[in-house]
């Protein structure tokens, strides 16, 4: 069955397919015909979000494997816990689907991913697209800021003062 890339409720009629490679097991959709791009999601989302990617700025005339990376959705997180593990776990679902080469396509937390496939199989990387990527490892300490705010949230008054501050700032701006 042909599908329109640009259908909003393409998501929707695209069950999820998993197979099991030998890097371990990944979930993808796949859409189009044409060249291959892989598209790879962010922090959040799974395949869903990198469809999305694909519909946002992909072209009708390519073949989409939308992945969920490990740890999200039906990717489970011991098919790869790093960007060099998940790269060469795209490189394993290419070999599956007897694909030699694809562009690779990814948006913020998926660019690490993206890179090392470049990096690691540049013989089967046509290009690299990267959309608002990270490129170094996320720092997860929490700023004292947010610390002190969510400190201060407990009490009413600190939240109706900073929601009334929003709106006059809001006002402000827009005019």
């Amino acid at each position: 069955m042909k599908h329109d890339l640009y259908d909003a409720t393409l998501v929707t009629q695209l069950p999820p397919q998993t197979v099991e490679t030998t890097q371990g097991i990944i979930e993808y959709v796949e859409v189009g015909e044409g060249p291959v791009v892989v598209t790879i999601h962010g922090a959040m989302g799974g395949y869903d979000q990198s469809l999305f990617l694909a519909q946002t700025i992909g072209a009708p005339s390519y073949r989409y494997l939308a992945i969920s990376r490990p740890g999200y959705l039906g990717t489970p997180l011991r098919s790869g816990t790093t960007p060099a593990q998940q790269a060469d776990l795209i490189a394993a679902l290419l070999d599956a689907l007897d694909i030699e080469k694809a562009g690779i396509m990814a948006v913020s937390g998926g660019g690490p991913s993206a890179v090392e496939f470049g990096l690691r199989h540049p013989d089967r990387c046509n290009g690299l697209v990267l959309v608002s990527t990270i490129a170094d490892k996320v720092d997860n300490q929490i700023p004292f800021a947010f610390k002190l705010m969510k400190f201060l949230a407990r009490w009413q008054w600190f939240s109706n003062y900073f929601r009334r501050k929003a709106e006059r700032d809001l006002v402000a701006v827009a005019g």
